[in-house]
């Protein structure tokens, strides 16, 4: 977006009436319990969390997310304001509710979700945010349902700036951008298609690993866009989890003995003792905002 703050930043901040997209964001990463049910005795203290407790805070945000859907455009805000985020990221809300309920075991035959699942499918999308969710969407889905994967992947993979080794907001724009949310949404939306069998060129996967390393800070965390900003706990957490990725993926003859591996293990084993040291379960480190993509990140590292 082009205030320089995220789509998850700005679905997960106030007013309230952005609940169901905070609670897609929650239930993607399997976090978030509190906001799951009301009354006194909800939360159950941490300590005596059980099994059931989590199934009823998940059970409990899909039928929330359900409620909130519109027939006619999901789950994206019926007028686009600041609040909301750039318009250019249309389709991302309702591609990121799908997503949160097929992650979670919904069925995506179901009636209401089939077809929100059809109109996101369907959408001409202009932003990195909503399409990065809608690889991730349609690599979760069943083979038979998957049309569109590949082509969708050859747009992010063809929006990946060779100098920045990351996106702009908007898909095939050209401006060199160095902006570590929207490297970590492509890296995520990437590593989900490949899961599902989409070949992803090893220069993709060098190019964002290059660009995390290169812009971890000196204390080991990262910030936002690679400027003068600290290092928050959000940013950190994308990088260091971003990196396991990468680690994963770059192909084991691409690896020598010393060098990018033993860069990018050491900017990971960095990232955590700076998370460790500054871990917190009420904020995000480093800001006074974006806590649930903090909570969405840390989940994930």
């Amino acid at each position: 977006m082009d205030t320089g703050t995220s789509t998850i930043d700005r679905i997960a901040s106030p007013p309230s009436r952005r609940t169901a997209a905070i609670a897609a964001a929650l239930l993607v990463g399997l976090v978030g319990l509190t906001a799951a049910t009301a009354g006194t005795d909800w939360p159950p203290p941490a300590a005596e969390l059980s099994d059931a407790d989590v199934r009823q805070a998940i059970a409990a945000i899909q039928d929330g997310l359900r409620d909130q859907r519109d027939p006619e455009r999901g789950w994206d805000p019926a007028r686009w304001t600041s609040s909301w985020g750039s318009r250019s990221q249309v389709g991302g809300y309702s591609a990121l509710a799908c997503l949160a309920l097929v992650r979670t075991g919904a069925s995506p035959h179901a009636e209401g979700l089939a077809e929100a699942i059809t109109q996101v499918r369907l959408a001409e999308l202009e932003g990195i945010y909503a399409l990065a969710t809608r690889v991730s969407l349609l690599a979760e889905l069943p083979p038979t349902l998957r049309t569109g994967l590949e082509a969708d992947v050859q747009r992010l993979v063809s929006s990946l700036h060779l100098e920045t080794g990351g996106w702009n907001y908007r898909i095939g724009e050209t401006r060199a951008r160095r902006d570590n949310s929207l490297r970590q949404f492509g890296a995520m939306a990437l590593w989900d298609a490949a899961a599902a069998g989409v070949a992803i060129p090893p220069e993709a996967w060098a190019n964002i690993d290059g660009a995390f390393i290169e812009a971890q800070r000196p204390d080991g965390g990262w910030n936002y866009t690679q400027n003068d900003e600290p290092s928050r706990g959000s940013m950190t957490a994308a990088a260091v989890a971003t990196l396991m990725i990468t680690d994963e993926q770059v192909p084991a003859t691409r690896r020598p003995a010393t060098g990018p591996a033993d860069a990018r293990r050491a900017a990971i084993d960095r990232g955590i003792r700076w998370l460790g040291r500054r871990f917190r379960t009420d904020e995000n480190p480093g800001s006074g905002a974006w806590f649930f993509y903090y909570a969405y990140s840390i989940e994930r590292v």
